[in-house]
């Protein structure tokens, strides 16, 4: 009897570490999650340093020097200029969630340059669990998916690079696709 209810204690001790150490996927990144994730990329932004714009980097789970888009506002000397001033917030313009398990937030502002901007923030989920930035942390450089906006893939593009000269109707583009992400 001794033998039996120790072999039950056994498996239950089993079971149970089976069911912690489970490798579920992390729960879908809600919308409290995305709206503090840009409070803090907001915050860093309008910060407008050197320093502030190399965090911003370094806190999207795809770097800017991966694909070299807002990687410009390391390196580019307009980099922390163009961000955002501390007093001009964007407004919220939508929130909601896209595939997988990503959130998206689009948002209307202007730059600290004064240019307005809308742009489709996305935020996922990092290796620890934490929500961040999918890509492109510099949302005032104006950033649209040119197809259904998706963490996993859509073709984008930004409506302003720091170091280079913008065709405005190419902006107007990138602008009016960042605002379609609200009808879907």
């Amino acid at each position: 009897m001794h033998r039996w209810i120790a072999a039950v204690g056994v498996v239950g001790v089993l079971l149970a570490g089976a069911c912690t150490t489970s490798s579920d996927p992390p729960p879908p990144v809600t919308e409290a999650e995305a709206s503090s994730a840009f409070d803090q990329l907001f915050s860093i932004a309008a910060r407008r340093t050197d320093a502030a714009m190399e965090e911003l980097c370094e806190l999207a789970i795809e770097p800017c020097s991966l694909f070299g888009l807002s990687g410009a506002v390391a390196h580019d000397p307009l980099g922390p200029v163009s961000a955002p001033r501390p007093d001009d917030r964007p407004a919220v313009l939508c929130s909601r969630a896209v595939e997988p398990d990503a959130w998206m937030v689009v948002v209307e502002g202007v730059d600290g340059q004064a240019r307005p901007y809308v742009s489709q923030v996305l935020f996922a989920r990092d290796d620890d669990g934490r929500v961040v930035p999918l890509r492109e942390p510099a949302f005032w450089l104006g950033v649209g998916y040119s197809s259904e906006p998706s963490a996993g893939s859509g073709g984008w593009s930004l409506a302003r690079e720091p170091s280079a000269h913008t065709d405005p109707a190419h902006t107007e583009q990138v602008l009016a696709n960042a605002r379609r992400g609200c009808d879907g």
